[in-house]
C-alpha cells in the first residue's frame, strides 16, 4: 500500500490552461510568456500545494515547456474543486509495474 505523501498531481496541458482560467482573478496565476511556451505534449507537476484560504489551494508547479528539459516553475492558486476536477493522481505503486 502506497502512502498520500508519494502520490503526485499532474495535469496535461489542456488541464493546465483550465487551471490558469481558474486562477484568473485570484493572487497567484502562471504569466502569459509561460501559458505561450508550455510544451502541448507537456506533463505538468504539482510539486507542492497548501489550503490557502477556505477554499482555495496555493500550488507549487513544474512545468514543461518547448524545447526545455528544465521546468519552469510557477505558484498558481485554485478552486480546491478544479485542483481536484483537472489533475490525475499518479503513486509510487503505479512504477512498480
Amino acid at each position: 500500500m502506497t502512502n498520500k505523501e508519494e502520490s503526485i498531481l499532474v495535469a496535461n496541458t489542456d488541464q493546465f490552461r483550465l487551471l490558469e482560467i481558474d486562477s484568473r482573478g485570484r493572487n497567484r496565476g502562471p504569466s502569459h510568456l509561460l501559458m505561450k511556451k508550455l510544451d502541448p505534449c507537456g506533463m505538468h507537476v504539482l510539486s507542492q500545494h497548501f489550503l490557502h484560504g477556505e477554499e482555495e489551494l496555493r500550488g507549487v508547479w513544474m512545468c514543461k515547456v518547448k524545447s526545455d528539459i528544465e521546468p519552469v516553475i510557477c505558484v498558481m492558486d485554485n478552486c480546491i474543486g478544479k485542483i481536484s476536477t483537472l489533475t490525475t493522481t499518479y503513486s509510487g505503486a503505479e512504477n512498480e509495474r
